[in-house]
């Protein structure tokens, strides 16, 4: 087994012909795999690391928030909304997401307020920016479907100034516009939980409506691939489709809030790959950030 030019490690079930299977294992994530012979001895990765089987997977990820080629949203999240929900369409300039849920900005006491990523929210760091219900790719029309401002982010910083594990932003709902804590075509958000190994998890987003997932790898840590800078991002959720060959995710659905059966959210999806997707850890999410995910029907 080898590693070629690896971006990421994390501890999941290992994979068999790319199935997986309920072997833990240390797995190596790389561009590229290449057969054994043609890989330097110091780039080994060995059959065993710290009692854990290894694995390498050829999978690497990018932020989810341009629109994919050839790819059309659901219909149904990228309409407009009176009441804004989590898992439809919204946009800053040409950059486009997804809503991911309510919540109460614990800085200033606002219950009128909602997540998604930096990189939807921010892109390249500005603030304050005017959010668009449903985002302008989707039809949305500026100034009459400004829906929102962003309040705050959490700022992702390059490789080799720190590492991150929010990709995240805050955005305050204006005045005279209503936020509900359902999610699209799912329900009611009943508060926060962990992410587990094996537990099946759900999220709405602009591109792929409702998919589900089970929770394949913890502790991932990766370089990311931003506008202008490699980020790495640390103690990460890795999630992979259920079943194994469905889609998952695509672009477009950064923003989503990964939730389990309970309606409790895990993770705050950022990014994704071939197969897979990527989750900041929600209780990461709240603390980073200064908000706080309601435990019930308000």
């Amino acid at each position: 087994m080898a590693q070629c030019r690896g971006t990421g490690i994390d501890l999941g079930y290992k994979r068999i012909g790319n199935r997986p299977t309920e072997a833990i294992a240390f797995r190596f994530f790389v561009e590229k795999k290449k057969p054994t012979s043609a890989v330097r001895d110091d780039e080994r990765v060995p059959g065993e690391l710290e009692g854990f089987p290894t694995d390498v997977i050829e999978e690497t990820f990018i932020p989810y928030a341009a629109p994919a080629p050839g790819w059309s949203p659901m219909p149904a999240t990228k309409g407009h909304f009176r009441t804004l929900i989590g898992g439809i369409s919204i946009g800053v300039g040409r950059v486009l997401g997804t809503l991911g849920c309510r919540v109460t900005d614990a800085r200033s006491g606002n219950p009128d307020a909602f997540v998604s990523n930096a990189h939807v929210l921010s892109p390249r760091n500005r603030q304050h920016l005017r959010v668009v219900q449903p985002s302008r790719t989707d039809g949305g029309r500026t100034p009459q479907d400004y829906c929102a401002k962003e309040e705050r982010t959490v700022r992702v910083v390059p490789r080799g100034h720190g590492v991150n594990r929010v990709d995240a932003s805050i955005a305050l709902v204006q005045p005279g516009r209503l936020i509900s804590q359902n999610i699209f075509q799912l329900g009611s958000v009943r508060g926060t939980s962990y992410a587990t190994l094996g537990d099946r998890v759900q999220k709405c987003g602009r591109t792929t409506g409702v998919t589900s997932g089970v929770i394949d790898g913890i502790a991932h840590r990766d370089s990311i691939p931003y506008p202008g800078l490699s980020a790495e991002f640390v103690d990460q959720i890795l999630i992979r489709p259920d079943p194994f060959t469905s889609l998952l995710s695509q672009p477009g659905d950064s923003g989503s809030m990964w939730l389990d059966k309970g309606m409790r959210v895990i993770g705050l999806l950022f990014a994704g790959g071939t197969w897979d997707s990527l989750a900041n850890p929600v209780s990461e999410v709240q603390s980073s950030l200064g908000v706080i995910i309601p435990t019930g029907t308000p």
